[in-house]
């Protein structure tokens, strides 16, 4: 006996499975893009121009990232507890879970204080220290530092931190590679204000100084592109021990 072809599937039937099928590859296509392709170009761009001034952070591809705005100088557990004590969370490193807690944060209205950041390059090296303090109940708008460590403490000296300060508005796509990211308020030097003002109202900051800075910038963009503005100053403190 002859054997029957398999039932042919109707072209109603097809046109949900072709749609699933180019949603695949616009996903893929996407992620190559925005993951893969786009920074490359932007990391060998970068490659070719002069590099940003010292006090500046890079993102991992070497585009110019976000201005050191202040300084701070103490021990690592003085500055976790000057930190908690101003209302800051630390923030958790990225990883598989952490990223999905955010996500379910922007997505949902999760509380989620110790959200991770995303990371900056300083010396060639990543941030050691990253702050937030909430604005709404999720993630989608807080305040947030990032520190590292550029002068570690010695016998008779405290470390020295310094900070990028920067408030978080809204979760988009980076205007250059078009990786999911937050975008920043402009007024940089409010957030440096604010951050400076929190840690004082604990009475546990020292003096507060001015220093030269990345310089004024009226139209400068950061590493999502995103503009912003600054009279180019540090706010420099000591936390006082003990605290």
């Amino acid at each position: 006996m002859s054997q029957r072809p398999p039932p042919r599937l109707s072209a109603a039937r097809r046109r949900p499975l072709r749609a699933l099928a180019w949603l695949g590859w616009l996903a893929a296509a996407y992620v190559a893009l925005a993951y893969a392709a786009l920074p490359r170009l932007w990391h060998l761009y970068e490659t070719l121009r002069p590099q940003p001034p010292e006090l500046r952070a890079l993102t991992p591809i070497g585009l110019p990232g976000d201005p050191l705005n202040v300084g701070l100088i103490g021990s690592e557990a003085d500055l976790d507890r000057i930190m908690a004590l101003a209302g800051w969370f630390r923030a958790e490193p990225i990883t598989l879970a952490t990223s999905l807690g955010i996500a379910r944060s922007v997505l949902f209205g999760n509380p989620d204080p110790r959200a991770p950041v995303s990371t900056l390059i300083y010396r060639g090296r990543p941030q050691d220290r990253a702050y937030e303090k909430p604005i709404t109940r999720d993630a989608d708008q807080r305040h947030h530092v990032r520190l590292w460590r550029v002068a570690p403490s010695g016998p008779s000296l405290p470390a020295l931190w310094y900070g990028a300060a920067t408030r978080d508005v809204a979760v988009g796509l980076n205007h250059l590679t078009g990786q999911f990211t937050h975008h920043i308020a402009p007024d940089i030097d409010l957030e440096r204000d604010l951050l400076m003002g929190d840690l004082a109202a604990t009475g546990w900051l020292g003096p507060v100084s001015s220093a030269p800075g990345l310089g004024p910038a009226r139209r400068g963009r950061n590493g999502e592109d995103d503009p912003y503005f600054t009279d180019g100053l540090m706010k420099i403190a000591p936390i006082l021990p003990g605290g």
